[in-house]
């Protein structure tokens, strides 16, 4: 067939053109048309016997081409370099459509590697960035810990859980035998845990005469703070506790009418017992 060129009134013909009309010239026999659309972008249509159409979109830097088959299917490639430069040695006037067609494969299969590739990386930036904050996350998580630790530490409780007070501090009476009452006494059923009122060193855990099964605690404040008639022990001497941490289970044993807790503070090692109640509350005592 004649080759008929149709060029736009925006742009006169130039090299490009020229070199793909060569390049297409002697392809299957067929019409082309050439435009220049409004972006200055030339396009070139072939149509052959065998209704084997090409397409190419030739833009600086790169070509972008579709090929459209028998059936009207479409492939789309970009083509960079151009074309010319990837075809079998020789004027482009002996190119043949599959020599084209095959570029145009190798393009796309190129594309699509170097898709999965950014994919692969993109995929691969997510998955460590996940990490990241997980390990920040967890490293976070840990100094919340330490703080509340930190704070707890420092914080006093009560040695029972939900406290009912019983005999308070000062009672006097031939039950004890100073004539009064030296602690605070908490009854509770046989068994109930007993905890550390704050954190400090284990300096006696063994039965005491009258307190019957004791266990006795030094604070970094100097204070001792005293846990009576327990029926069972399960710290030892020397261990360091914390606060809330169970030291014992509530009992009868030693000079007791029924189970409950005989708790004592006394301010310093030498110093007289103390009504625990003031001493717990002006520390903010937690009511748990």
């Amino acid at each position: 067939m004649a080759r008929h060129v149709r060029r736009s009134s925006h742009a006169r013909p130039t090299r490009r053109s020229q070199v793909l009309g060569e390049l297409l010239g002697h392809s299957a026999a067929g019409s082309a048309h050439l435009m220049t659309n409004l972006r200055g972008t030339l396009t070139v249509q072939v149509l052959g016997a065998a209704a084997i159409g090409l397409v190419l979109a030739a833009s600086i830097p790169a070509f972008a081409a579709t090929t459209a088959d028998a059936t009207g299917a479409v492939a789309s490639a970009a083509i960079a370099p151009p074309v010319a430069t990837r075809l079998p040695a020789g004027p482009p006037s002996q190119a043949s459509a599959a020599d084209i067609s095959k570029v145009l494969k190798a393009e796309t299969k190129e594309r699509r590697v170097a898709a999965k590739a950014r994919a692969d990386r993109a995929a691969e930036r997510k998955v460590a960035a996940a990490k990241k904050a997980a390990a920040a996350k967890k490293v976070a998580v840990r100094k919340a810990r330490a703080v509340a630790a930190a704070k707890l530490a420092r914080s006093w409780v009560w040695p029972v859980a939900n406290p009912n007070i019983g005999t308070r501090f000062g009672a006097t009476g031939d039950l004890w035998a100073s004539g009064r009452h030296t602690g605070v006494d908490f009854p509770k059923p046989t068994g109930t845990p007993v905890r550390a009122a704050t954190s400090g060193i284990v300096i006696f855990a063994g039965t005491d005469g009258p307190y019957g099964n004791v266990v006795r605690l030094r604070h970094a404040n100097g204070a001792q703070t005293w846990y009576g008639h327990l029926s069972k022990i399960v710290v030892k001497k020397g261990q360091r506790v914390t606060t809330k941490q169970q030291i014992g289970k509530v009992g009868s044993t030693g000079n007791s009418t029924g189970p409950h807790l005989h708790f004592e503070v006394l301010p310093k090692p030498s110093a007289a017992a103390i009504d625990p109640i003031p001493w717990l509350k002006k520390r903010g005592v937690i009511r748990s």
